[in-house]
């Protein structure tokens, strides 16, 4: 119960933090001043949909590069039955176990749901899908969910992704595919 509550408190802190600080105009204002990309700048979101559509196709073809460039050097990724990879070289090591064991990717789609910007941090929400086999299951396996991403815009007006977390939209101990 205590446990519950702490956890309860962390996310209501969490989600405050993000939305009541986007609220604060004068330090966006002072962030976006040395951004080429402002809050209410259309083009984050644009941006962020053709990277997106790139990197479904890279994950098809297990184009780690591709994927790799897109990470901030100590991005985070919270995978939803997987080890937390953290730091560029952590989620490349991930690439590479997933070459060594033959994963193939047959098909991924992520969607974006929601969207904000705030200062320097681009919030996005949506929704995910995939089918993969690997040496361990031949036949591919459907996973679907949700997933939360936070990109940070660069001085050069790129984005990168400081944080990733996806969950399943089911039970995965429970047979339900």
């Amino acid at each position: 119960m205590k446990y519950s509550v702490r956890i309860i408190l962390l996310y209501s802190f969490i989600f405050s933090d993000v939305v009541f600080g986007c609220n604060n105009a004068k330090e966006s204002e002072s962030i976006s001043q040395n951004k080429k990309i402002s809050a209410n700048d259309i083009k984050a979101r644009e941006k962020i949909e053709e990277i997106t559509q790139l990197l479904n196709k890279a994950v098809i073809v297990n184009d780690y590069d591709t994927q790799l460039k897109y990470f901030s050097e100590n991005a985070i990724i919270v995978p939803p039955l997987g080890p937390v990879l953290q730091g560029r070289s952590d989620i490349k090591e991930g690439f590479e176990k997933n070459a060594k064991d033959n994963v193939v990717v047959h098909s991924f789609n992520a969607t974006i749901e929601d969207f904000w910007v705030c200062g320097d941090r681009v919030y996005e929400r949506g929704k995910w899908a995939m089918a993969q086999s690997s040496k361990k299951s031949k036949t591919p396996i459907a996973f679907y969910g949700s997933y939360f991403q936070i990109w940070r815009i660069q001085q050069d007006s790129s984005l990168v992704i400081d944080y990733n977390i996806f969950t399943l939209g089911f039970n995965p101990f429970e047979g339900h595919r």
